[in-house]
């Protein structure tokens, strides 16, 4: 098993997870497991500014979000609601074709329910998703046509500007489709983030 963990070395000779993303990785690992650890020396890179994204952003975002059916396409249930509509527009609301649609989503789900497990939503997706967004991607090509593909944040990857870029992209994709539902403005959600921060 291959795992990575962001870790810091503490004055007593300890090293500890920097983060509570890596506290996770690091709970994986079984007690009195046997582990072989090659550090690399990071790139000069505010710690707090690290921090301030995995234990402050993504945990502030991860706690509000709350994922669609997984098992059902977004643009399926769109369509099914819209098709609702017309029809109920052409028969002055019948209750009959809003029960239909309704029973047909729900044994859509059922279906797949019974063939594939129901993804979980993570932190991990979480970060990859919110650097789609953020536009921090790479477009390659493959048989199917072009794929975007995350680049890493890693602190040997970019640098402190760079990562300070993308810092306020997240912020901006997180405040958008989820953390504007819970806060009044920018500033309630970046103080909130802040007070995650502070038992670190």
């Amino acid at each position: 098993m291959t795992i990575e963990i962001m870790m810091i070395k503490q004055s007593d000779g300890t090293f500890r997870p920097c983060t509570t993303f890596d506290i996770e990785k690091a709970s994986r690992i079984k007690a009195h497991s046997s582990m072989k650890f090659v550090g690399t020396r990071q790139k000069a890179r505010t710690l707090k500014k690290h921090q301030k994204y995995w234990s402050g952003l993504i945990d502030l975002t991860f706690d509000y979000w709350e994922p669609m059916d997984g098992l059902l396409n977004a643009s399926e249930v769109v369509t099914i609601k819209k098709f609702e509509t017309y029809i109920n527009s052409k028969n002055e609301q019948d209750s009959w074709v809003t029960n239909e649609c309704h029973e047909f989503l729900k044994k859509l789900r059922a279906s797949r329910e019974s063939k594939i497990e129901e993804p979980q939503k993570t932190k991990k997706m979480l970060h990859e998703w919110i650097k789609l967004e953020a536009g921090w991607y790479e477009l390659h090509v493959t048989p199917k046509g072009i794929r975007k593909v995350p680049k890493s944040i890693n602190f040997n990857a970019i640098s402190e500007e760079e990562f300070t870029e993308f810092y306020k992209a997240a912020f901006s994709v997180c405040w958008k489709y989820i953390l504007n539902h819970k806060f009044e403005n920018q500033a309630e959600a970046d103080n909130a983030i802040n007070t995650m921060l502070v038992n670190l």
